[in-house]
């Protein structure tokens, strides 16, 4: 089993996951909906203790079939005008990162808003092993799309700022990048996140670590978290997710791994969304190179069926499904058992 796997953690992770899916549905059914998971049906589930600080909520960018974004994931010709995203390295802190990519996407052509809930935060406690942040997987073809978009860029200067304190890290600054599309998906509720961990962190007192999971696309989105709460919010952080894809380079797993050095991905070697996006990707004629984080768990649950694949972790964690150690394979694993 991967060293730090925790599959009584898992559990609890899992019913955020499912509490982080009915809040997104309530949300849509009921526009009074405030965000309270206290509400949702699985939350008798979940452990006494945990206090909710904060929901998630931010826009789900709705495409036209002609914006500049869809056209260069549905590989029709062009380019994305990266320039729309040129003052993203200067921001400073998560609250202007927030402000500044609300603006730039409210000015892309053939996009409109549409605020849905994301995920939430927990405050915790010593026995609870910390705080937690969930996130939810892809609901919408919007963030299909986002998903998708996997054109790099530099990692963010209010890290990098911090990061080049140590020696160390100063030659992988420079070159560090990662996946837009997820990039933009973390700031468009960056100051949220920092503003609810803030709140937990306050309300329980300094030393309980902050836990950051997520499932799929929320597995992706949970890595930009975890680094960007290390940094900004100066605790410690632990990492679990489900599914979860590649989110940046190379340079930017060395740094990541560094950092947080209690990150566990559990996958599904039976599940494609962990394969993605590949390790190596052409893109509007550029080349970019992804690698995982942290350390991985996996397990075979195989169905038959692709999408059932990417569907099967409830189940497999709630029976206790065993993990191995060694690496998944770069594509999932056909037929059945």
């Amino acid at each position: 089993m991967a060293k730090n796997y925790n599959s009584d953690q898992a559990k609890i992770y899992i019913i955020c996951s499912d509490l982080c899916s009915e809040q997104f549905e309530k949300g849509l059914k009921d526009k009074n909906y405030d965000g309270d998971i206290t509400v949702l049906p699985s939350y008798k589930k979940l452990p006494r203790g945990y206090i909710q600080v904060a929901a998630l909520k931010s826009p789900d960018l709705d495409f036209s079939l002609t914006s500049p974004i869809a056209n260069i994931v549905l590989g029709k010709p062009g380019k994305i005008d990266l320039s729309l995203f040129k003052d993203l390295p200067k921001t400073k802190t998560p609250e202007h990162l927030e402000t500044l990519t609300r603006k730039i996407t409210q000015n892309i052509k053939g996009i409109n808003f549409k605020d849905v809930y994301q995920g939430f935060v927990l405050q915790g406690t010593k026995v609870l092993n910390g705080h937690v942040v969930s996130l939810r997987g892809t609901k919408t073809l919007q963030e299909w799309i986002m998903n998708a978009l996997a054109i790099q860029i530099p990692i963010l200067p209010f890290w990098s700022q911090e990061l080049s304190k140590n020696t160390k890290l100063q030659a992988k600054l420079s070159s560090a990048k990662v996946h837009l599309g997820f990039l933009i998906q973390y700031a468009l509720m960056a100051k949220q996140v920092f503003d609810g961990v803030e709140k937990a962190k306050n309300n329980s007192g300094k030393g309980l670590p902050l836990n950051v999971t997520g499932y799929s696309r929320g597995g992706g989105l949970a890595v930009l978290v975890s680094l960007a709460t290390f940094i900004t919010n100066a605790l410690p952080v632990q990492m679990l997710t489900f599914a979860g894809p590649r989110v940046g380079d190379p340079n930017f797993k060395w740094i990541f791994d560094l950092l947080i050095n209690k990150a566990i991905r559990v996958v599904n070697m039976a599940d494609i969304v962990p394969v993605l996006p590949p390790e190596s990707i052409e893109i509007a004629g550029q080349t970019f190179e992804y690698a995982h984080v942290g350390k991985e768990a996996s397990f075979l649950w195989q169905t038959g069926d692709l999408i059932n694949n990417h569907l099967e972790y409830d189940n497999a964690v709630k029976l206790n499904v065993p993990t191995i150690t060694p690496p998944m394979p770069n594509k999932p694993v056909t037929g059945r058992p």
